[in-house]
């Protein structure tokens, strides 16, 4: 019996690579996507930790001293 080569395209390794890019540039919009969704709860919560008057001094830094003062006049 004889063989019969059926002729094949060589792979592309560019589709490759640029499937693989895409992948990256999707998980990174959906990192960005998330991290800004994230963020205003986040600044919440830290802002919640600080005192009133370290709030009105600083209101994007982190907070010095963690305060539960805001907690307790939120439940009293």
């Amino acid at each position: 019996m004889s063989t019969v080569a059926i002729p094949t395209r060589p792979r592309r390794r560019t589709s490759r690579t640029l499937r693989s890019l895409g992948k990256w540039l999707v998980t990174f919009a959906l990192v960005v996507i998330a991290l800004a969704a994230l963020y205003p709860l986040l600044f919440t919560i830290i802002n919640s930790l600080k005192s009133r008057t370290a709030y009105a001094q600083n209101p994007l830094g982190l907070p010095d001293a963690v305060s539960l003062e805001n907690y307790i006049d939120t439940f009293n």
